[in-house]
């Protein structure tokens, strides 16, 4: 659910950010390739080269609730950038948040299941995020349409926030020791990685 979300608003900014780009700043293809590739170059980065230190600093339940938080705060930021710094500094943060939520999802997907069922749950997983690259432009565009080139963004900010809710709930839940398992210190057992 967390992937199908996240990856519902990521895809509704991308199909909807050129038009809003083009009546915001009267932008045409040139001025949204560049800052995509930015934001590309950008995830790059964070993918290939940052999240394996974080994940082991922050854990992957932490930043799942992090790189949520930093995409409903980008996304949120969009309809308020009158000028190219607040925009750029939207869409660094907007790109960090996805970029370490997605794959955040994927590792403690791994980590909670057994090796006999991680296929099937990655397959449910990669099926969740295709329908939400499907479903996510199509809502996105509805509310472009109807309500207004802002509130694509106003809409991915608040689904947003439910995934960081949901997000703090599973850290929770996380958190707490297993039933029947030893404290911390007992030499009985291992906490389980958050």
């Amino acid at each position: 659910m967390l992937t199908f979300l996240a990856t519902f608003v990521f895809a509704g900014l991308e199909s909807t950010f050129a038009m809003w780009s083009r009546r915001q700043f009267g932008w045409g293809p040139e001025q949204n390739g560049y800052l995509f590739a930015f934001v590309g170059l950008l995830s790059a980065v964070i993918q290939g080269g940052l999240i394996g230190p974080l994940a082991r600093r922050f854990g992957e339940a932490r930043l799942i609730v992090q790189g949520a938080t930093a995409l409903a705060v980008g996304v949120l930021l969009i309809p308020f950038s009158h000028g190219l710094p607040l925009l750029l500094v939207a869409m660094v943060v907007a790109g960090y948040g996805f970029s370490v939520v997605s794959p955040s999802l994927t590792g403690l997907i791994s980590l909670q299941v057994g090796d006999d069922e991680q296929g099937g749950i990655m397959g449910v997983t990669r099926s969740a995020a295709t329908m939400a690259r499907f479903l996510g432009p199509a809502w996105a565009g509805l509310l472009f349409e109807t309500l207004g080139r802002d509130w694509p963004y106003f809409g991915g900010a608040l689904v947003m926030a439910v995934v960081v809710g949901l997000g703090l709930h599973a850290l929770k839940a996380l958190d707490r020791p297993a039933a029947g398992a030893a404290k911390p210190g007992s030499g009985r057992g291992a906490p389980r990685r958050p």
